[in-house]
C-alpha cells in the first residue's frame, strides 16, 4: 500500500511539472483532472470527462500523453472535429513539449512525411478528423499500424457519438469500429462539454465496446458546465407585441427617449431606432404581417392573419431588434448581469 501511494505521488509530480510546462508555472491540477490522468496512465482505463469550455479537458490528454510516452507507449490519436481546434492543440502541445501532427484536407502536401514519422515513432500526437479515419487510403494503409500502435485514443467532442453523430459529423457514428480494433490495455479518453445526462450515458456505453471487462467500466467525470463569462437577462418591453414591429414615426414622438447610460431601453423601437440606418428604420417602421391566402382556388384575395401569425412576426422582430442592440455595444462595456429585470449595458 506504502509503495503504491508513493508511485501515485510521483506520478502526480511529474504530473504537475508536464502540467506547468504546458499551461504556465502556476499551474495546478484540478482534483478531477488528476483522476481522469491517473485512471488513463496507471489503470489503462476508458473515461468520459464531461467539463465545460475552459476547464482544462486538452491538459487531461496531453498531460497523459507524455506520462505514457515517458513509459514507453506509442503516439496518442486524437479524433478533433475542426481544423482550427487542430491548430490550437498543436500549439499547446508544442509548449509542453510534446510533438504533434495533424493529417487533414489543409496539408495534404505533407501527408508522406507525416506518415513516415508516425512509422519512425517520432511523432507523440497525431490529430485526425474522423472522416480520415474512414477514408479508404487512410483506413487500409495506415490505420492498422497505427491502431497497433497507439498509446492512447482521444475523442474530442464525444458527444457527436450519440446526439449529434447523425446530423454533424457521421462519420463519429464509426468511431465504434476503431474502439473495438484497438489493443487490450490501450486507455481511451472522451471529451465534451455539450453532453446530458442522456448523452453522457449513451456515450460511455459507447465507450465500452470491445472493452469486455465488466469491472472497468467507463470512468465518468462530470462537472458544472455554467461559465462565469456568460450571462443571462431579461428585458422588459411595454406594450402590446404588435405595437413594437408596427409603431411609426419617430422613436421620441411616441416614446420618451432613454436617458444617457441607461441599463434598460424604453421599448424596442428605441433600440431599432439608435441601432440601424434610416433606410431600415423605415422599412422596420412600416413593416406589416405575413398575409395569408383566404383561399387555394384565389391566390390573388388575401385576408387578415390570425393573432399567432402577428405574435410569430413580433417575436422574430423583438429577437432581432435585441440582436442589434448588443452590438452596437462598445468592446469595453461590462458584460456583467445588473439587477432582475435589467438590461446588460455600460457599467
Amino acid at each position: 500500500m506504502t509503495s503504491d501511494a508513493g508511485t501515485a505521488r510521483d506520478l502526480r509530480v511529474e504530473a504537475e511539472r508536464y502540467l506547468r510546462a504546458l499551461a504556465g508555472p502556476g499551474a495546478h491540477l484540478r482534483a478531477d483532472q488528476w483522476t481522469a490522468i491517473n485512471a488513463l496512465v496507471t489503470h489503462r482505463r476508458r473515461a468520459l470527462v464531461v467539463q465545460r469550455t475552459g476547464w482544462g479537458k486538452s491538459a487531461v490528454y496531453f498531460t497523459a500523453t507524455a506520462l505514457l510516452r515517458a513509459r514507453g507507449a506509442g503516439p496518442s490519436v486524437i479524433v478533433s472535429p475542426l481544423l482550427a481546434l487542430m491548430r490550437n492543440q498543436i500549439e499547446a502541445a508544442d509548449r509542453a513539449g510534446i510533438h504533434a501532427v495533424t493529417v487533414n484536407s489543409a496539408n495534404t502536401h505533407e501527408w508522406d512525411e507525416v506518415y513516415a514519422q508516425v512509422a519512425a515513432g517520432a511523432v507523440d500526437v497525431l490529430l485526425v478528423s474522423p472522416e480520415r479515419l474512414n477514408n479508404p487510403g487512410f483506413r487500409d494503409n495506415v490505420l492498422p499500424k497505427l491502431i497497433a500502435a497507439t498509446g492512447m485514443l482521444v475523442v474530442d467532442e464525444a458527444h457527436c457519438i450519440s446526439d449529434w453523430g447523425h446530423d454533424f459529423r457521421p462519420d463519429y457514428r464509426r468511431l465504434r469500429t476503431l474502439l473495438a480494433e484497438l489493443p487490450p490495455g490501450v486507455p481511451v479518453l472522451a471529451t465534451t462539454a455539450t453532453a446530458n445526462a442522456r448523452v453522457t450515458r449513451d456515450v460511455a456505453e459507447q465507450l465500452t465496446v470491445g472493452h469486455f471487462d465488466a469491472a472497468s467500466e467507463t470512468l465518468i467525470l462530470r462537472g458544472p458546465l455554467d461559465r462565469q463569462s456568460l450571462h443571462l437577462a431579461v428585458v422588459s418591453l411595454p406594450g402590446p407585441p404588435s405595437t413594437w414591429v408596427t409603431s411609426r414615426g419617430p422613436a421620441s414622438s411616441t416614446r420618451s427617449p432613454s436617458p444617457p447610460r441607461t441599463r434598460r431601453p424604453a421599448s424596442c423601437a428605441s433600440v431599432v431606432s439608435t441601432s440601424l440606418p434610416t433606410p431600415e428604420k423605415t422599412t422596420i417602421r412600416n413593416a406589416k404581417p405575413p398575409r395569408t391566402p383566404s383561399s387555394p382556388t384565389k391566390s390573388r384575395r388575401w385576408s387578415r392573419p390570425a393573432p399567432s401569425a402577428w405574435a410569430s412576426t413580433s417575436l422574430i422582430w423583438v429577437s432581432w431588434s435585441i440582436s442589434a442592440c448588443r452590438n452596437r455595444r462598445s468592446p469595453t462595456t461590462s458584460r456583467s448581469a445588473g439587477p432582475a429585470g435589467a438590461w446588460p449595458g455600460p457599467t
